[in-house]
This record gives C-alpha cells, structure tokens and sequence, in this order.
C-alpha cells in the first residue's frame, strides 16, 4: 500500500514539474519570441517590401520579437542613404504596419538625426562657453 502511494506521489510531483517546465517555456517564447517566429516574419517582411517597394535597393535586417506590439519587427534599410530606414511590423505571419510614411516620407529619420547632431553643437558650445 505505501508503495503504491510512494508512486502516485512520484507521478504526481514528475506531472506538475512538466506542467512548470511547460509554463516557464511558454513564458519565455511570450516574452522573447522564438526562432522560427522571427524567420518567418523576416521572410514575410522581405516579401512585403520587394512587392510593396520594388524600385528600392532595400535591405531587410533580423527581425526580432518586441513585447509591445506582441509580434516582430524588422528594420528595413538601405544600402546607400543614411536616412531611409524604417520598421516592418508582423505580427501572426501578416504585416501590421510599416512606418515608411512617418519614418521617409515625412523626413522623421532626418529629423531626428539633425536633431542629434544640434544637440551636441548646443552642448560644446555651452561647455567651451
């Protein structure tokens, strides 16, 4: 009798340490995205801008998972100018948003980067003052 209570203990304590194990991993895959998730949303962010861009030399770098949109982003680049950049959103394998308008269009990129450097003259000019 003792023995089989010894095994149902055991059996016990072996399912919920798997059930936690499971939990844990589902957890981590909500919080950091997984492998294969950010493959396929850099390949859905690389189809999306070949067809939506096509007269672009664009390029589509590592796509990684971020919690506040719960889904991927990819940053799309290219190769020659230094302020045309911007975010592919994928989200379940579909593209949620892109932020070219904001980012190209609009000039938000060069802004900010102008924004930067004049920040720094303001600020070696009020240190050498």
């Amino acid at each position: 009798m003792e023995q089989d209570t010894v095994k149902v203990v055991k059996r016990t304590i072996g399912l919920v340490l798997i059930l936690a194990a499971m939990g844990i991993a589902g957890i981590l895959l909500e919080i950091f995205g997984s492998p294969w998730g950010a493959s396929g949303a850099q390949k859905a962010a690389q189809a999306y801008v070949e067809q939506t861009y096509p007269e672009q030399e664009f390029q589509v770098d590592k796509a990684a998972y971020s919690l506040s949109v719960h889904g991927y982003e990819a940053r799309v680049e290219h190769a020659q100018k230094e302020d045309v950049f911007f975010t592919v959103t994928v989200k379940d394998g579909q593209i949620v948003s892109d932020s070219y308008q904001a980012d190209v269009r609009e000039k938000g990129n060069t802004v900010r980067r102008l924004e930067e450097d004049y920040a720094q003259m303001v600020q070696q000019r009020l240190e050498e003052a």
